[in-house]
């Protein structure tokens, strides 16, 4: 059962594959809200998404009432039945509305829809809003990886 909370983001947002025809709409018709705290690469990856691999889905989350993107996932096939979700990203002035939710559970809809029987992410371990948020909707932690940064001589 959803919650009135859930009920009243869905009515307010929409959650669309990017595709090359959108892309170059959203380039002219749609505002990226707070562009400027978008991580790097995130609008651009959007505005040069006439090339698109077809491999990758992406979607994009639009608040319908002030035509701005607030969110961002791509889904990428790395097997026909592994899937990885990546750049989930949702502006911060649109956080704890369940959006992410909406717009995980849609690309898990459109994955199996693909054929996949595993879908996987990956996520810092110091992001805990992130890892609370994939834990409850059915993602387990299989490993860590470590990534370090250095220099070489």
């Amino acid at each position: 059962m959803r919650s009135k909370q859930e009920n009243k983001t869905r009515d307010k947002i929409i959650i669309t594959e990017l595709t090359k025809p959108l892309a170059a709409q959203l380039k002219n018709d749609i505002n990226f809200v707070g562009s400027d705290e978008l991580e790097q690469g995130l609008t651009k990856a959007i505005l040069t998404s006439r090339g698109l691999h077809p491999r990758v889905t992406r979607l994009v989350v639009c608040d319908n009432g002030k035509k701005e993107i607030i969110g961002f996932l791509c889904l990428k096939e790395t097997t026909k039945q592994n899937y990885t979700i990546e750049k989930v990203f949702v502006h911060p002035n649109y956080r704890r509305r369940r959006i992410a939710t909406l717009l995980i559970n849609q690309t898990m809809v459109i994955a199996k829809e693909k054929g996949a029987q595993k879908v996987n992410l990956n996520v810092h371990t110091d992001n805990t809003n992130a890892i609370r948020l994939y834990r409850s909707l059915g993602f387990t932690e299989v490993g860590h990886n470590i990534l370090g940064q250095g220099y070489l001589s």
